[in-house]
Formats: structure tokens, C-alpha cells, sequence
């Protein structure tokens, strides 16, 4: 669940998930561990929702939640189409989170990516040179 995070928590579990297939979960626990704070405010769990084709991160104590919508317009390709992130938890990793998680599932599955979605596009610019070499990912197909 998402309640006060830390931008530098958060900034390094985006950065960790580019360099290996860890869960974001695994990844968001080890940062709360290094970072002293309890865990109960920290732990960031991106949940895949295959059927409503989102990935999401549910808010305590809210019905909202930091969001990224996809379709499947081909068999081999995932189109990543929005991102949602609350007001208070913009500018703090968590589209970068969400985004991450995306792009480590279409390389699983061998899809390739279509960005719609600006904040993935511009994501995945902003990474690029991280993304040619992270083992998971390199051979990850941009349309």
C-alpha cells in the first residue's frame, strides 16, 4: 500500500528494476530495509490485474490508486496506454514503478511495447541506456 514515501526510496527501487528481473515488491522491501523506516509505510506492492488489463499499487485508506491501463491489440504486443498517479504521490517514483513493472512483464512474455502513454514513452527515453543492458530487458521491442 502507498501512504508517506520517501523520493529516494522510491527513486532507487525504479533504478534497481532496471537491472534485474526482482519483483518491484522484492525491490521496494529491500529499500525499506536500508532505509530504517517501518515497513508498514514504506512497502510498495505493484499488482498485476491481467483481466482489467492494469498494473496498479493499491493507496491505504483510499479507494484510489496509482494506476498504468494496457491493451493487448496483437498477440505479440502490449500497448501501455495511461498512467495514473495521485496528486500527492506525483514526482515521487511511483509512475516509474508502475512503468517498470510493465515493461519487465512484456519482456516475459515476449511482447513488444507500443508507449501510447506519454509518461511511458518518456520514461523509457530517460532510460534507454539502462534498459540496453539490463539482462531482462535488452531484448525488450519498442514500437
Amino acid at each position: 500500500m502507498l501512504n508517506n514515501l520517501s523520493r529516494g526510496t522510491l527513486k532507487w527501487a525504479s533504478n534497481i528494476c532496471l537491472h534485474n528481473s526482482a519483483s518491484v515488491r522484492n525491490m521496494a522491501s529491500s529499500a525499506v530495509a536500508s532505509s530504517g523506516e517501518s515497513a508498514s509505510q514504506q512497502i510498495l506492492s505493484v499488482q498485476h490485474d491481467e483481466r482489467r488489463r492494469k498494473f496498479f499499487i493499491p493507496i491505504d485508506g483510499s479507494k484510489e490508486e496509482a494506476l498504468l491501463t494496457y491493451a493487448l491489440p496483437k498477440s505479440n504486443v502490449i500497448d501501455l496506454q495511461h498512467t495514473f498517479v495521485p496528486e500527492e504521490f506525483r514526482g515521487k517514483g511511483v509512475g516509474a514503478l508502475l512503468v517498470a513493472k510493465a515493461l519487465e512483464f512484456a519482456a516475459e512474455k515476449d511482447l513488444k511495447a507500443q508507449l501510447t502513454c506519454w509518461y511511458t514513452a518518456e520514461y523509457v527515453e530517460k532510460h534507454r541506456d539502462k534498459i540496453a543492458v539490463s539482462p531482462s530487458l535488452q531484448k525488450l521491442q519498442f514500437l
